[in-house]
């Protein structure tokens, strides 16, 4: 129940009505005077709201995918692939990430017999020290691995040979691990860690710069936000998006073997 304050030829008056009236429309007799009483609302310019929402959604599926691979949990994992299927869509049709959701989803609940499905989940995360709660992702951490050989790779030049990378790539390992037994032995080993503090003020000035020149609330001006931004992730038609993942499904389908038994694995 709204209740409305009036004044009518210095005489104060409190009108009670309810949204749903207001909403439609209503008259009432006050002092003598018919009054017609509507609500109404301007949307605006939501263009910040819009962009604000957007980010939200997207920072969440993050957030709940990095928890997933951080706790090993395998069937989370695929629910978040699922969910970020259409935020990938909305993106890019032609987005490589979209395929590769399928493409997880499709190997580890369709395609793979149990066995084999359960065995790719599990490889999936990687605990080098055995932590509960550190779990991280297999290739994330593979890529960690080779990041000597990249360098030792990039090393050789633009007119490297194939015989010269795979001569180097297999006496990378060997080359790090007596460096590594040198500086050891000598006290010379630089320890390095991956905790750095870094201020909040740089953090906030850089915002801050950044907000200035989008000019979100100057109302002279018009905002340097995307007009075309959506008002959520999902507003696109289903029928094109389904055409487009079972297409995607369909290719995908053309170059996976389906194993039915788990004797011949």
């Amino acid at each position: 129940m709204l209740k409305i304050p009036l004044i009518i030829n210095n005489a104060r008056y409190t009108v009670a009505v309810s949204t749903t009236d207001i909403r439609k429309g209503v008259t009432v007799q006050v002092g003598g005077v018919a009054l017609n009483l509507k609500s109404s609302h301007e949307d605006g310019d939501n263009t910040l709201k819009t962009y604000a929402v957007n980010f939200l959604q997207w920072y969440f599926s993050v957030i709940q995918m990095k928890d997933a691979i951080r706790e090993g949990d395998m069937r989370r994992v695929n629910i978040t692939l699922k969910h970020m299927v259409p935020f990938f869509y909305s993106h890019s049709v032609l987005s490589k990430y979209m395929v590769e959701c399928i493409d997880y989803i499709l190997k580890t609940e369709h395609t793979l017999s149990p066995y084999m499905s359960l065995k790719v989940r599990a490889a999936t995360f990687v605990n080098p020290k055995g932590r509960k709660g550190k779990n991280k992702a297999a290739d994330m951490q593979k890529e960690n691995e080779v990041k000597y050989l990249k360098n030792l790779i990039r090393s050789l030049g633009a007119n490297k040979t194939e015989k010269s990378i795979v001569g180097i790539t297999k006496a990378g390992p060997v080359m790090l691990e007596i460096a590594e037994n040198f500086d050891e032995m000598t006290g010379s080993k630089t320890v390095k860690t991956t905790h750095k503090l870094k201020s909040k003020e740089i953090d906030i000035e850089v915002l801050t710069n950044k907000l200035v020149g989008l000019r979100l609330w100057d109302q002279d001006k018009p905002s340097m936000l995307p007009d075309s931004l959506s008002k959520s992730p999902f507003a696109f038609d289903r029928k094109v998006f389904k055409t487009t993942v079972m297409s995607k499904i369909q290719r995908l389908l053309m170059d996976v073997p389906t194993v039915e038994n788990d004797n011949d694995e």
